[in-house]
């Protein structure tokens, strides 16, 4: 039974929808990732900097500093503790390649939402063979993304 021009544009507006859903999705855990990464890179910077300053910092002479200068080591040791423990978690998580994925999905669904949108620009009629095509492409999009998640995470 062939679908009237009424349900495809039915059809075609529930894809749009999940379309624009996804992208709000990925803009809002790039945007998290991105931030994460960020964060995370300045943290392990500034701590890796003040280790370095702490171990090679002379305390001498400031009495002010006495505790530092008897605890300087305990101190540096505590604060590469931290970044040993950050780092991993970092590596592990991933945030950075998380943000380019989630970014790159989010690309790959604006395009195909043009794609769609340019198609039914002045259409009276539409293709139902054309809106599977628009169909499986948002299906592969997904499924490219997951494909790259297992990977990270594997």
């Amino acid at each position: 039974m062939k679908e009237t021009n009424e349900e495809l544009r039915e059809k075609i507006a529930f894809l749009q929808e999940e379309i624009d859903k996804q992208i709000k999705s990925f803009t809002t855990k790039r945007n998290n990732n991105r931030h994460k990464a960020r964060n995370f890179h300045v943290i392990v910077t500034i701590a890796s900097a003040i280790s370095t300053i702490i171990l090679g910092f002379d305390f001498a002479g400031f009495n002010a500093l006495s505790f530092m200068n008897d605890h300087t080591k305990n101190i540096a040791l505590i604060i590469s503790s931290f970044i040993t423990v950050i780092s991993t978690y970092n590596t592990f998580f991933d945030h950075k390649s998380l943000w380019v994925n989630y970014t790159n999905t989010r690309n790959r669904l604006y395009d195909l939402k043009f794609e769609i949108n340019y198609y039914l620009k002045g259409k009276e009629d539409i293709d139902s063979e054309k809106i599977e095509k628009f169909k499986e492409r948002y299906r592969e999009i997904l499924h490219m993304l997951n494909e790259k998640w297992s990977k990270l995470r594997g």
